[in-house]
């Protein structure tokens, strides 16, 4: 009987079919969030080691003019001269020559230059391999990892520093996810993402880092945007 003459209170358990449907049900939902979280903690990484980069191969040139006493750019280093002295500025452990490192093909029955292309790195919609016009004037690995390219290009008075921040042999090896490509100034040695003002591919900034485009040097402005819209590592695919 019930001291205090009420009735007897009913403890209702979760049975073993409960506890293993709710845990179903955590499961379909870790499932379908967890890639997603993960993507999104790989890009930030990314984003990180990009802007880290970007800074130390400002520094190089920098500590280079310091050097040399003069600007860095076209007009004052002439093909074969920039790749030698620049990597100099940097901690490498493996200089690769002109391009000993990159794998790439070129079109046997054209026979041009101009129709490299890479065997490791996709455009930016990943839709191809990436050409390799801009990779073939120096390559070198530095201490931290990271994987870069040099082009000196006299008909197009150029310099270009292509960079992969998490290195050769890590994916995903896109432009635009770990490939960046940037542009030294002429007028002023200053080095700014292809893509910018004044830069050589300054008109297709928008069609060489799209989703849509099947050109092989889709991506190579994507450095741009990289810097310049603070929705690019969050819209990632």
């Amino acid at each position: 009987m019930d001291g205090g003459g009420g009735k007897a209170a009913h403890r209702q358990a979760f049975t073993l079919a409960d506890t293993l449907i709710t845990l179903g049900i955590i499961g379909i939902v870790a499932a379908m969030t967890l890639p997603v979280l993960t993507k999104k903690y790989q890009y930030h990484i990314l984003e990180n080691q990009f802007k880290k980069q970007y800074s130390v191969l400002q520094q190089a040139l920098l500590n280079m003019q310091a050097a040399d006493g003069q600007i860095i750019n076209n007009n004052n280093y002439p093909p074969q001269t920039f790749a030698p002295k620049f990597f100099k500025q940097l901690k490498i452990i493996l200089n690769c020559g002109s391009d000993g490192c990159e794998e790439m093909d070129f079109d046997s029955a054209n026979g041009n230059y101009a129709d490299l292309t890479s065997k490791v790195y996709k455009t930016f919609n990943k839709s191809r391999f990436a050409g390799s016009l801009l990779f073939d004037d120096g390559q070198a690995m530095t201490s931290d990892a990271a994987f870069i390219m040099i082009n000196h290009s006299v008909a197009a008075q150029r310099i270009t520093i292509s960079i992969d921040i998490n290195g050769y042999h890590k994916a995903p090896n896109i432009w635009g996810y770990d490939l960046f490509t940037f542009e030294i100034l002429n007028d002023s040695g200053k080095l700014v993402p292809a893509g910018t003002k004044g830069t050589y591919y300054e008109q297709s900034r928008n069609t060489r880092c799209s989703l849509s485009s099947s050109d092989k040097m889709n991506g190579i402005t994507c450095s741009y945007h990289a810097l310049s819209d603070n929705n690019y590592w969050k819209n990632l695919r």
